[in-house]
């Protein structure tokens, strides 16, 4: 579970389950990830929807058009995540209900998914993701003001699971990493410096999940700017 801190504090950031992740769901997701679902919730409304902001009524018609596309683009990436999620706790309760185990050295997507299904599913997350980039890339490029009175810090779009290592599990190793980040305009993570962490592996693991992280970068002044700002990555054993 990711959370963006300001001095240790929490700010912004909304998280489900043991594990899952914000604005959409982490990968590869596990057998006992799914049984601590509720039966009565699908996975595809878990995560909730993305907080991007809206462009005022009073703007620039190129630039809300812009921002609007940019804000479609975002909200895109969970929707595809969570169509993933949802048709692997199908699949995983079907194959629950006619008793087969799936193996746990495999990955749960690849062991119970049918591969042209599995390849479907990834590609609509790709070209959500890449949507996204795009998007945000061509506004710099195009040096258009962002269309919002106030100054933002950076909001996270999509985040990726950071995986246990087989040694802190086995040793139950708990806690929280706190990376201190430079998020660039472009979209992605900088600079990644540890504040504090955890032993076995669990501060790379940590530090790997946040190469894969996408977010709105900070605002200043109508523009896009670079701010590093501290992560909290909590690992947690159910």
């Amino acid at each position: 579970m990711f959370r963006l801190l300001n001095s240790f504090q929490a700010i912004s950031f909304i998280a489900v389950g043991a594990m899952l992740l914000a604005n959409g769901l982490a990968w590869p997701l596990s057998a006992q990830e799914l049984d601590r679902q509720s039966s009565n919730q699908p996975l595809a409304q878990a995560a909730g929807p993305l907080k991007f902001p809206r462009a005022p009524e009073a703007c620039e018609m190129v630039e809300c058009q812009w921002w609007e596309t940019l804000r479609l683009a975002a909200e895109e990436i969970p929707a595809a995540d969570a169509r993933k999620a949802q048709a692997i706790a199908e699949a995983y309760a079907k194959a629950r209900q006619d008793g087969r185990i799936p193996n746990t050295l495999v990955p749960l997507e690849i062991e119970i998914l049918p591969p042209d299904v599995l390849a479907r599913l990834n590609e609509d997350i790709e070209r959500a993701v890449a949507a996204y980039l795009d998007t945000l890339r061509a506004g710099t490029e195009k040096d258009y003001r962002i269309p919002l009175a106030a100054n933002s810090r950076p909001l996270i779009v999509r985040a990726r699971k950071a995986r246990y290592t087989e040694e802190a599990r086995a040793l139950r190793e708990q806690g929280e990493v706190i990376l201190s980040v430079n998020v660039q305009t472009d979209g992605r993570a900088g600079d990644i410096k540890v504040v504090r962490g955890l032993k076995y592996g669990l501060n790379e693991q940590a530090i790997e999940s946040l190469k894969d992280t996408l977010f709105l970068p900070a605002i200043r002044d109508g523009r896009f700017a670079p701010q590093r700002v501290n992560i909290e990555v909590r690992f947690r054993l159910y």
